[in-house]
């Protein structure tokens, strides 16, 4: 990787990083929508100030992101791409997109100040969070098929999917759980709902990672490349792992620590390691996008 594609897998990274931390938050506080423990008012204010600081984050992280393609498209170091942001943003899809991200993205930071530590305007913020999602999944290799084919719908799941799922864990791991309550149904709840919402994310995950695999490789053979092939290796490994724990969690975890302190605390250091799987499958999948699949080589 040299110093000009760099910059652009670090900026993909933090968007994508980001966005799951919205959405992880959203989806927390719909979880939570019905419980009254006192645990819960404190648990929302971390949500709503980590949900404005992902937003802000990663809006800063698009704006970065169309820095280093501008850096990427005039084959020159990022401190030299400045002239040519404008025509990034004005004649690319690449920036066009961005720039309708950023404006969801500044509507998702002004409702969540506006709704001043309530639910209010949950809706209109998922459906925010979807412009975002679809903003990104236009400037993908399925966006290549057409805004309104089977590729782009696929993608838009597929990014849409990892997000609650990364976020959902990491969410849970660093927020809720080590505040939460023990053995209350404000709790119950909460991990029943997330363990089913995974277990949805990782059946779409799943699903759309083959079809998009099946459409960017040629053979199976091609994922020795020591480029592209390599790091979907790696990403798929991580994601393995981030699997087989959250299996551990669903089947054993989760119904021992309705009863267990202890438990509860092993759960919580297996979400934390999970959460930490799926960001490192966040960044090999940053990564890919500077890469080209074999097919198109």
């Amino acid at each position: 990787m040299d110093a000009v594609s760099l910059p652009q897998v670090v900026f993909t990274f933090l968007l994508n990083a980001s966005f799951a931390c919205m959405v992880g938050t959203a989806s927390a506080r719909y979880w939570l929508r019905t419980a009254a423990a006192p645990w819960q008012r404190p648990v929302n204010g971390l949500l709503d100030r980590g949900e404005g600081a992902a937003a802000l984050l990663c809006m800063l992280a698009t704006c970065g992101a169309v820095w280093a393609a501008a850096a990427v498209m005039a084959g020159v170091p990022l401190a030299e791409a400045v002239p040519a942001i404008p025509l990034m943003v004005s004649g690319t899809s690449v920036g066009q997109a961005a720039c309708m991200g950023a404006m969801a993205l500044a509507l998702v930071i002004a409702f969540r100040l506006a709704s001043r530590g309530t639910a209010r305007f949950g809706a209109a913020i998922a459906i925010l969070l979807l412009v975002f999602a679809a903003s990104r999944a236009s400037v993908s290799h399925a966006g290549e098929h057409g805004l309104l084919s089977i590729d782009m719908a696929i993608e838009l799941a597929h990014l849409v999917l990892i997000a609650l799922w990364t976020g959902g864990v990491a969410v849970a791991a660093w927020v809720v759980l080590p505040r939460a309550g023990r053995r209350d149904a404000a709790l119950h709840a909460y991990l029943d709902s997330l363990s089913t919402w995974a277990g949805v994310a990782l059946a779409g995950i799943v699903a759309s990672g083959i079809y998009n695999s099946w459409q960017r490789l040629n053979a199976v053979a091609e994922l020795a490349d020591p480029g592209y092939g390599m790091t979907l290796t790696v990403k798929v490994a991580l994601v393995a792992g981030a699997v087989l724990i959250g299996a551990y969690n669903k089947f054993a975890g989760f119904p021992g620590a309705r009863s267990s302190s202890p438990m509860m605390d092993r759960v919580i250091l297996l979400l934390r390691i999970e959460s930490v799987l799926l960001f490192g499958a966040l960044l090999a999948a940053a990564m890919l996008t500077s890469q080209q699949p074999p097919a198109a080589q």
